[in-house]
């Protein structure tokens, strides 16, 4: 079986804000989100831009998001890795705060922006139904008809999308291989097709290599300071053992635990314990 570090694919935080949160990739968002929600984009504008690179952690967040202004739509894109079991509510909490945020601004109401909270997902949350799946606030009473339309929510379940194959959104489908990295006929496809992705594909490579010499000077920095420390360690050990020794003849000549403390440093409790 080919060996799969989703850590390698735009699955990792770093990656997929490395390649689509970053100055003059707009166009690759663009592209997603028309064929995602079958609009035209004129102007894309990414509010959290990725310019920093990543000091490498021991510990990853599994997720991660990007906001997109698009338009008049403020959109919430997020990448999650891990099934928390909180993904609904969350999703819930990020539209309405962006909702929010933008009312701040002192819009009125009927001229709030749109708000889209767009979840990726490694893992399945919908257990039936398509691999993409799009929720609104609905009323009960009569079948369709939206309350409101400013806050809408799209799952894209991955797993279920590399079974079901989309035919209806190339763009999307092809974005989605390159993300999963699983299905690498597709992805080798797409990239041959789709110059975006094959842009996309050369800053994943990049950035996994880069990724990777810093996890080894991180490596050869973390050895290079465990030998130091137990340097350190081993010197103390002694110096405090040598302290003992001292302590103990001083105890012998008939000093007093507190001339002895104040001369060697060590407290009234180690000398205590070294003469019973």
């Amino acid at each position: 079986m080919e060996k799969y570090n989703i850590h390698e694919t735009p699955q990792d935080d770093y990656l997929f804000q490395r390649i689509f949160a970053s100055k003059g990739n707009e166009d690759m968002l663009a592209e997603i989100l028309e064929d995602l929600l079958d609009i035209k984009i004129n102007n894309i504008e990414i509010k959290n831009e990725f310019t920093l690179e990543k000091i490498y952690q021991e510990e990853k967040s599994s997720r991660i998001d990007i906001k997109v202004v698009a338009d008049n739509r403020i959109i919430d894109i997020e990448m999650q890795i891990k099934n928390e079991y909180n993904m609904k509510d969350r999703s819930l909490y990020y539209g309405a705060a962006l909702y929010h945020e933008a009312l701040e601004e002192g819009i009125d109401y009927k001229d709030s922006k749109e708000v889209i909270v767009i979840s990726i997902l490694s893992f399945n949350l919908f257990k039936n139904g398509n691999y993409l799946v799009r929720g609104r606030i609905m009323r009960d009473d009569i079948k369709d008809e939206v309350i409101t339309d400013k806050l809408s929510f799209y799952y894209i379940q991955l797993p279920k999308f590399l079974k079901q194959k989309d035919k209806k959104r190339k763009k999307l489908a092809q974005w989605l291989y390159f993300i999963s990295q699983r299905d690498k006929g597709e992805l080798e496809m797409a990239v041959k097709e789709n110059e975006k992705i094959a842009r996309a594909e050369k800053l994943r490579e990049e950035a996994v290599a880069n990724e990777q010499a810093k996890r080894m000077l991180w490596l050869k920095e973390k050895a290079r300071f465990d030998e130091m420390m137990n340097k350190r360690g081993a010197y103390l050990k002694g110096e405090k053992k040598g302290k003992m020794e001292i302590a103990k003849k001083m105890l012998d000549r008939g000093m007093t635990i507190e001339e002895i403390a104040d001369i060697t440093g060590l407290s009234k409790k180690e000398i205590t314990k070294k003469v019973s």
